[in-house]
């Protein structure tokens, strides 16, 4: 590679990050990390009328209805592929929730999305900072038992869950 010598180098360099969800459930007062569900990722702009709240709600809109990025949780954690520095919309993909079966979707619809800003060489990937956190499903739940290393220690235990009465 030849240079000229009576121009300046200009190099710059973009640092990426990345964004990490965690995906949960509730029962009886114990958590479980919930494997399968779909997340998209999308770019959001600041918009007055935006249907997203982030931080000091500050409303958003999506950039574009074509995701960023998207993917499933594996051991109840989502982490995105490199993005720019910038404010993005993470969604639960509905119909995912409704195939992985042990979760509802939430009454709640701000409950299905986050609004996370991701900083120039961030790659927390606990997903401790974004959790959603999704009702069981009524019905059946399926538990097994491992022992350290993940391998069934006993047969799956089938509960069956019916929607608790009200006062």
């Amino acid at each position: 590679v030849i240079f000229n010598t009576n121009q300046p180098l200009t190099v710059t360099d973009y640092a990426l990050g990345q964004l990490t969800v965690k995906k949960i459930t509730k029962l009886m007062g114990t958590e479980y990390l919930v494997d399968g569900v779909k997340f998209n990722v999308y770019e959001a702009v600041k918009d007055d009328n935006g249907y997203y709240i982030g931080e000091n709600n500050t409303k958003y809109s999506k950039a574009s209805n074509d995701p960023v990025a998207s993917g499933n949780t594996e051991n109840g954690i989502y982490t995105s592929v490199l993005l720019e520095p910038g404010v993005y919309i993470v969604e639960e993909d509905k119909e995912s929730i409704e195939n992985v079966g042990i979760v509802g979707w939430p009454k709640d619809e701000t409950k299905t999305y986050h609004v996370i800003t991701v900083a120039a060489g961030a790659n927390k990937n606990d997903g401790s900072d974004h959790t959603f956190e999704n009702p069981a499903a009524y019905g059946k739940f399926v538990l097994k038992k491992v022992d350290q290393d993940g391998k069934a220690i006993a047969a799956l235990s089938l509960i069956h869950i019916s929607e608790p009465t009200r006062p």
